[in-house]
This record gives structure tokens, C-alpha cells and sequence, in this order.
């Protein structure tokens, strides 16, 4: 790849960037200015309600006195504990791993823009190699949750082996007369 063909994408890039940008300000600004209308709708609405009952002519009074209501009767509501559940068995290093693979696709995805604005832009060298570091360790860190899982895998098959042997060297016991 020739160097003008880098300088190019990186224009694109930036381009891009600040198009983004201006794109999120422009839906932010948008939905204030929709949720400022409603307001002033709803305000509106509210003003009119006000002055038609201004205008209206007063209703004629009753002199006749209605029963008092039955108030409602009180409900309580008694919550039941739930029964306790098995728990689950489920290696500790699964949620982890979901978070460890997050991380080193966070990593690896910007990966390129900041090698290219670090090589031809105003990044700083040390950037990207601080970048490829931490790539790096996301990558160890993911490795260790995927080499635990498997140990982890591994210890049961054997626990399993084991006890299928045990089961199966017990003899039988028959009676003798």
C-alpha cells in the first residue's frame, strides 16, 4: 500500500469521525426540541382546559345529602419465600470468559485505526505500542479462562472414570448356603 493511499483513509476516517459526531449532536438536539413541543403541547392543552372551565356556567348545587361510601377493605398481601433452587453448575470462569472475550474484541477492533493514526498521524509511537500490550494480555487473559475451563472439564471426566471403575470392581454379593 502506497503512503497516499494511507493518507486517503485516514481522511476518510476522520471524515467519518466527525460525521458521527455531528450526526449524534444533531439527533440529541432533535429530541429536545421534540420533547420541548410536547411540553408546550400538553401546556397548551392544559390552558384551554383552564378557560373552558372558567366560561362554562357553574353547575347548580344539590342540597341532598348522598350515603357515605363503604371505604374499600384493606388487603395485605403476605409474600411466600420461594423454595430454595439447586444451585446451578456452571464453571466459575463462564461469566468471567464473556467478559475477557469483550474485552479483546474492544481491543482488536480499533486495533488498526490507532497502528495507522500511530504511524502516519499525530498519535505518539508509544500509543500504539501501549495498545498492542494490552491486546496482548487480553489475549492471556481470555487463554487462562479457556485453559481453567478445560482443566476444569478435564478433572470432571476423570471423577466420572473414577467412579464408573469403583462401581464396577464392587462384586456383587451373593448369598452362600
Amino acid at each position: 500500500m502506497q503512503p497516499s493511499s494511507l493518507i486517503f483513509v485516514l481522511v476518510v476516517a476522520i471524515w467519518a469521525v466527525y460525521l458521527l459526531q455531528y450526526w449524534i449532536k444533531r439527533r440529541d438536539h432533535l429530541s429536545t426540541v421534540r420533547s420541548v413541543d410536547r411540553f408546550s403541547a400538553a401546556m397548551r392543552v392544559l390552558d384551554d382546559h383552564r378557560l373552558r372551565r372558567e366560561t362554562a356556567e357553574p353547575t347548580p348545587r344539590s342540597y341532598s345529602v348522598a350515603p357515605a361510601r363503604a371505604a374499600r377493605p384493606a388487603v395485605t398481601v403476605k409474600h411466600a419465600e420461594a423454595p430454595p433452587r439447586a444451585r446451578i453448575v456452571e464453571p466459575v470462569v463462564g461469566a468471567d470468559r464473556r467478559v475477557r472475550g469483550l474485552t479483546l474484541l474492544t481491543m482488536l477492533v480499533p486495533a488498526p485505526v490507532v497502528l495507522l493514526v500511530a504511524a502516519f498521524g499525530p498519535l505518539p509511537w508509544w500509543v500504539a505500542a501501549a495498545w498492542l500490550v494490552g491486546t496482548v494480555a487480553a489475549f492471556g487473559w481470555l487463554r487462562q479462562a479457556v485453559t481453567a475451563q478445560r482443566e476444569a472439564r478435564g478433572r470432571e471426566r476423570v471423577a466420572q472414570r473414577r467412579t464408573a471403575r469403583a462401581a464396577a470392581a464392587r462384586p456383587e454379593r451373593s448369598e452362600r448356603p
